[in-house]
């Protein structure tokens, strides 16, 4: 039997889990519009009228889920933000914000079922979230039409995590939006999904050799994820030469299907870093989107590329191309 300690049906170990769900923000209902975040000597109280927020407690990832009133399809905006503490010489401290995701939450049909601490039982769960900024950090999942859709988000050694709503969606806004939280230890930068039997893919299609399979364009600067399959050794183009503009190298993940040397070069073949792999050894480095933690950089139209002399390559590679 386990050790339920006088709750029946529930354990110990899950009452006393700091990585329960629990409910941020209940009942919303403000349409004051999203805007960014100033730094603040002090934090406001843990939930408003539009904004629920806790401490990340040491956890490096938080997972959302949305719920409301009072039908189905009907809409919230939501903003994530993560805010650190900013030393300074007196005694308080100075709180920085960064904003790292916001979009949209849809209701959906399925309901919370049982009364409690999640709130009414027949209030609504969210089975469609989108999210419009693309950062690094961040993951959205949706199994189906009425299923419960969750965003989660790399905490990235913030001190603290809010979200904010604003119901007024243009159009078919909800009556009131809830915020449910969950702290665990899997935001890891985004691209766990990405993670898979790479050898799995590496087979005689190259169809999609080097395609960009996604982009977000920001400060300046494009990201681009580049798909990798290859038969055989070969010179595989991350990126053009491109005039007056500047490209970076800022994660990759690649493996081989025999020993082999990798390297990364400019277009005119210098190379900038070089890997000798063994049979189905890999790379591994984790997308950073800072340009000054870009993990190989050219000068001015060099363009990049990567280069395998053996075996079957596979994976993914993210660059970016800007005028700074």
């Amino acid at each position: 039997m386990g050790d339920y300690g006088g709750d029946i049906g529930v354990p110990r170990y899950i009452r006393g889990s700091r990585s329960r769900w629990q409910r941020i923000l209940s009942g919303a209902t403000s349409t004051t519009a999203l805007a960014a975040r100033a730094c603040t000597a002090t934090l406001g109280a843990a939930s408003t009228a539009s904004s629920g927020m806790i401490s990340t407690d040491g956890f490096t990832g938080v997972r959302f889920m949305f719920g409301g009133t009072d039908a189905a399809d009907e809409n919230t905006t939501y903003q994530v933000t993560l805010w650190y503490v900013h030393e300074r010489t007196t005694t308080e401290n100075i709180f920085v914000p960064i904003i790292v995701a916001a979009g949209n939450a849809q209701l959906g049909a399925l309901t919370y079922a049982v009364a409690g601490a999640m709130g009414p039982a027949a209030n609504l769960i969210a089975d469609t979230i989108t999210e419009t900024l693309g950062y690094g950090g961040t993951k959205l999942r949706a199994h189906a039409a009425d299923a419960i859709a969750f965003l989660e988000v790399a905490t990235q050694n913030a001190a603290f995590i809010e979200v904010e709503i604003d119901k007024n969606a243009g159009g078919n806004e909800a009556a009131t939006i809830d915020v449910h939280m969950q702290r665990g230890e899997w935001g890891s930068g985004g691209f766990g999904d990405d993670a898979v039997d790479l050898l799995t893919t590496i087979d005689a299609d190259t169809s999609n050799l080097a395609t960009y399979s996604g982009a977000v364009t920001g400060a300046g600067i494009t990201f681009s994820r580049i798909s990798l399959i290859t038969a055989g050794a070969a010179t595989t183009q991350l990126l053009a030469k491109t005039g007056s503009q500047t490209q970076r190298l800022h994660g990759l993940a690649v493996t081989v299907s025999a020993g082999a040397l990798v390297e990364i070069e400019d277009k005119d073949a210098g190379v900038l870093a070089t890997w000798n792999l063994g049979a189905n050894g890999g790379i591994v480095i984790p997308f950073n989107r800072d340009p000054e933690a870009a993990i190989q950089q050219t000068v001015v139209n060099k363009g990049l590329q990567i280069v395998n002399s053996a075996g079957n390559l596979g994976g993914y590679a993210w660059v970016s191309t800007s005028a700074v």
